[in-house]
């Protein structure tokens, strides 16, 4: 099922996800506790209004606004409550900056131009049933170049360059990622041409390198995913989500 739903309706359904699959493999104790946390931390913040300005330029005053208020004040402190009534997050100043300046750098990226030439469908949640396992998945942007199907995400880091992107990727799981949405995309019957990942520089100028991944890599991400599903299928059925390790280990 694709929908076009809000981020905190998706966050909120217990699915299956590319970041908790990972969290999975490391450990299951830790997958089973992301259901009682949240990510509210300034780098995280600092992500989403990025991709509020990229993908969904127009929305982001509904979600968003610059720190423009001293919280000492009893203005400020006025605005400040307003913007929590309206469920406004409120972004520091600096940080607006480096949001903008991020933005910026991927829109005027000629690959960035060339991929949405045609139009982009942002935000996209696909929920489906893996063999009894409620998954989902929630793709940055859907692009048609040429009538074929690509998928792009965007990443924010302090490195772009491919250097470091080649162990960044298989560090974080990027490939599995790229695996699993191309997965939720296909299970609703599309042929996805490509997927690709633009990396942007949270640093000035917003450097931003375009990147695919190869087949090794796509292989080895189906590997990961078959294993999570395996993982997560005996440890629902036993309602056991055990650490590391249950025994001694020799290092």
């Amino acid at each position: 099922m694709i929908v076009n739903d809000e981020e905190s309706v998706y966050h909120a359904n217990p699915a299956l996800s590319n970041s908790r699959m990972k969290k999975l493999l490391a450990c299951p104790a830790k997958y089973k506790l992301s259901f009682e946390q949240s990510e509210d931390s300034a780098t995280f913040v600092l992500g989403r209004v990025t991709h509020a300005m990229i993908l969904e330029p127009d929305k982001v005053q509904e979600k968003y606004m610059a720190n423009g208020f001293d919280g000492r004040t009893k203005e400020g402190k006025a605005a400040a409550k307003k913007a929590k009534e309206q469920n406004i997050i409120v972004v520091p100043k600096d940080d607006w900056a480096l949001a903008e300046g991020m933005a910026s750098s991927v829109k005027q990226n000629p690959i960035w131009r060339y991929l949405t030439m045609e139009g982009l469908q942002p935000e996209t949640s696909i929920y489906w049933d893996e063999m009894g396992i409620p998954c989902k998945a929630r793709l940055d942007g859907i692009v048609s170049v040429n009538g074929q199907i690509s998928i792009l995400d965007i990443k924010t880091t302090k490195n772009a360059s491919i250097e470091y992107l080649k162990s960044a990727i298989p560090k974080y799981g990027y490939h599995i990622q790229a695996r699993w949405y191309k997965h939720a995309l296909e299970y609703e019957g599309y042929d996805v041409y490509d997927f690709i990942f633009l990396f942007v520089e949270n640093s000035a100028p917003f450097v931003c390198t375009a990147v695919r991944l190869s087949q090794e890599m796509y292989e080895e991400a189906e590997i990961q995913i078959d294993k999570a599903l395996a993982l997560y299928r005996e440890c629902s059925a036993r309602d056991i989500w055990p650490g590391y390790s249950d025994e001694i280990v020799t290092i």
